[in-house]
C-alpha cells in the first residue's frame, strides 16, 4: 500500500463507491424522555435512521405539530426533554420539551 500524501497515512484502497457505503451505515436511534435522573421513560425499541441530525429534524417538527394541534399537552410535558442515543447510550441531541417553539 502507498502512503497517502494529504493524511500522511496508508491509502486504504477503497472505491469512492465502497467509501460512500460505509458513511452511509444506518443506526439504531432511541428516543428517551426525561424529567429527572428518577424519572425516565426509555425508547427500549428505538428506530433505523440514516442520519442522526435529519431526525433530530423532523423529531423537533413532530413535537412542534404535535403542540400545536394539542396545545393542552405543551403544558402537560413541562419539566421534560426528549434525548436521541445511539446504541451506545450516547446522547446525539436533546429537546427540551417546555421550550419548543410553536411556530
Amino acid at each position: 500500500m502507498g502512503a497517502n500524501p494529504k493524511l500522511g497515512g496508508p491509502k486504504l484502497g477503497l472505491s469512492r463507491f465502497s467509501a460512500q457505503l460505509l458513511l452511509a451505515k444506518r443506526m439504531r436511534l432511541h428516543f428517551h424522555l426525561i424529567r429527572s435522573k428518577d424519572v425516565c421513560l426509555p425508547d427500549m425499541d428505538g428506530v433505523e435512521v440514516d442520519d442522526p441530525a435529519q431526525a433530530q429534524s423532523v423529531t423537533l417538527k413532530t413535537v412542534q405539530q404535535l403542540f400545536q394541534e394539542h396545545p393542552s399537552l405543551a403544558c402537560d410535558w413541562s419539566g421534560w426533554r426528549l434525548d436521541g442515543t445511539d446504541e451506545t447510550g450516547a446522547v446525539l441531541f436533546s429537546i427540551a420539551l417546555d421550550y419548543v417553539n410553536l411556530n
